[in-house]
């Protein structure tokens, strides 16, 4: 039997800087010229001009992926353009899932199960046209499948 125990909370910022590398690496590979947002932004990417916030979640023991919205319990969206959602622990996944969500959301917390994933939010899944409208959904897919060494 698994038993979790209690992280700490340094254990958590860590955790919480590492998700939103993977997810930089990830969005990198597609939108040249992404960056990193500095430390006391409110938000976590910019490319051209377009604030981007990061949010990761695992699925619990429910079956579900919290994300929270807020900060310090104030919904601060004025110039998010997006959110890029991870989702880890996805059934069938080998690895993370990446919403790409428009903004604002005006909402205090997200809460996604695998039923509403599949119905609606199944549409953001790597949805980088939204941030860059010049990446076509197939140029998208070819470009994972190359990655995973599916094409020549």
């Amino acid at each position: 039997m698994l038993v979790e125990t209690r992280r700490t909370r340094s254990e958590l910022v860590l955790e919480s800087y590492r998700q939103e590398d993977a997810v930089y690496c990830w969005a990198r590979s597609y939108l040249k010229g992404l960056q990193k947002a500095k430390h006391a932004d409110s938000f976590d990417l910019i490319y051209q001009e377009k604030r981007i916030e990061v949010k990761a979640s695992r699925m619990d023991q429910s079956g579900l992926w919290h994300f929270n919205v807020h900060r310090h319990g104030v919904i601060k969206e004025d110039g998010i353009f997006a959110y890029i959602l991870r989702l880890e622990g996805v059934p069938g996944f080998e690895h993370a899932l990446h919403l790409v969500i428009p903004a604002p959301l005006k909402v205090y917390t997200l809460v996604l199960s695998l039923r509403s994933l599949i119905l609606h939010w199944g549409r953001f899944a790597n949805n980088l046209q939204l941030i860059e409208p010049s990446l076509r959904k197939n140029k998208t897919k070819r470009l994972n499948a190359e990655r995973l060494g599916i094409l020549a």
